[in-house]
């Protein structure tokens, strides 16, 4: 029986595993990579950049950790080890072609007036039907057209469409005569170049995530008082200093299988809903110890940083930071290295930003600004199909986007981990 061919778009952590399972059921994998190295994001970012999650929920089922990896928050160098010892342990480079864009993707089968009608059928590979992939070689400039059974997105959504702030006419870049960039922009940036950019200049990273957060702190690191970088933000989000306060692994007690049975899902049975209600008490209390323990460890309060939501809604949403060495971080806030400006709204003049803080506007000025406020994931799918048919298809809402493709033998893989339902 001939094996069915399939596609993979993205060597990241999620192209990877898709290429070793797809090995493993006997299929033939060919994984299309744009970079000429393997592992997503963590191939670039801020050297100081750390896992926020403790490494046992941050790795491969099938291949844990090397006992050399001692500490809980791997670097970014450890990452990308751990990332090509797996690839090489399971033979998967072979499969892969790096410096490939992946410029159009086409559906060749039946008409849309017909998808509607195939709605549960259940079949991977239906009779009819194939994907065409018109892929550029970076290197050699040439067009090639694939043909295959079956086609998994894991190009990721943190990557490559930075989605950059919108500003009324005169009130954002147009007018600012400094150095704008997006936070994917300068973790791009070797170490010694971005550090000879930011050197001795008046630095705003706009956003508090988990990439602000990295950002802003290497700034201060660098420039210290003198030149103290400010990070412009709306909203606080909950930063850890320690996943296991006392030695109390709570992070698996919230996140363990059975902690999560008491989490409403939704469409599950009438017997998993009882489930849930009976044990959410338990999860609720273990929520407001991880909470009242990091109020009382970190000095979040002093610096005006404890979020109005609670910290499971944060974590619901993948928003918790853990912040590496944090007696060192708060110290740049208490040396004058960092300042944080929360504010409602915000615009950009000539010579930086215009801002509202405690109801009283004010200017900050910058010579570089840093936008660290995500990318736009849903625009990245849909310029990748060439029917505006699919486009349309892609919404907000993972569930919609995802149970429609899945009846065409596409899998956006990267959404995999949000409904475990599906699998």
């Amino acid at each position: 029986m001939e094996k069915k061919q399939i596609a993979i778009i993205g060597a990241g952590i999620a192209g990877l595993i898709a290429c070793k399972y797809c090995i493993a059921k006997g299929f033939n994998p060919i994984v299309f990579e744009f970079e000429s190295h393997i592992g997503g994001v963590w191939a670039k970012t801020l050297k100081d950049t750390r896992l926020q999650i403790p490494k046992t929920m941050y790795q491969f089922s099938d291949y844990p950790w090397p006992a050399s990896v001692t500490h809980n928050t791997p670097t970014q160098q450890e990452m990308i080890d751990y990332i090509h010892s797996y690839a090489k342990h399971f033979q998967l480079l072979p499969h892969i072609n790096f410096c490939s864009k992946v410029k159009a993707v086409s559906y060749d089968g039946p008409s849309s007036d017909s998808w509607d009608l195939w709605n549960g059928t259940g079949e991977p590979f239906p009779p009819q039907g194939k994907w065409n992939l018109t892929v550029e070689n970076t290197k050699t400039a040439t067009t090639q057209v694939y043909t295959v059974d079956f086609l998994i997105l894991c190009i990721g959504r943190n990557k490559d469409v930075p989605n950059m702030p919108k500003f009324p006419q005169g009130k954002g870049l147009d007018v600012f005569q400094g150095k704008a960039l997006h936070s994917s922009q300068f973790s791009a940036l070797d170490n010694d170049e971005a550090e000879q950019l930011i050197k001795g200049k008046k630095v705003v990273v706009v956003g508090l995530g988990k990439s602000g957060l990295d950002i802003a702190r290497s700034c201060a690191e660098i420039n210290g008082p003198e030149h103290p970088c400010t990070v412009v933000y709306r909203h606080d989000h909950w930063k850890l200093g320690d996943w296991n306060p006392m030695g109390i692994p709570l992070i698996n007690l919230i996140f363990g299988r059975f902690p999560v049975l008491g989490v409403h899902k939704p469409e599950q049975g009438f017997l998993l809903s009882v489930v849930a209600t009976l044990l959410s008490p338990v999860r609720w209390t273990l929520l407001k110890l991880l909470e009242s323990h990091t109020k009382m460890t970190l000095p979040l309060a002093k610096y005006n940083m404890v979020p109005e939501q609670g910290i499971g809604e944060d974590m619901a949403s993948g928003l918790v930071m853990h912040v590496p060495d944090p007696d060192d971080f708060f110290d740049l806030l208490k040396k004058g290295s960092l300042k944080l400006k929360k504010t409602p709204t915000y615009n950009m003049y000539e010579k930086g930003f215009s801002i509202v803080e405690q109801e009283e506007k004010t200017r900050i000025e910058a010579d570089i600004a840093i936008f660290s406020t995500g990318f736009n994931g849903v625009e990245k799918v849909k310029n990748i199909f060439e029917s505006a048919t699919f486009g349309h298809f892609i919404s907000d809402s993972p569930r919609v986007g995802l149970y429609r493709f899945n009846s065409f033998t596409l899998v956006i893989y990267k959404l995999l981990y949000m409904y475990p339902n599906i699998l």
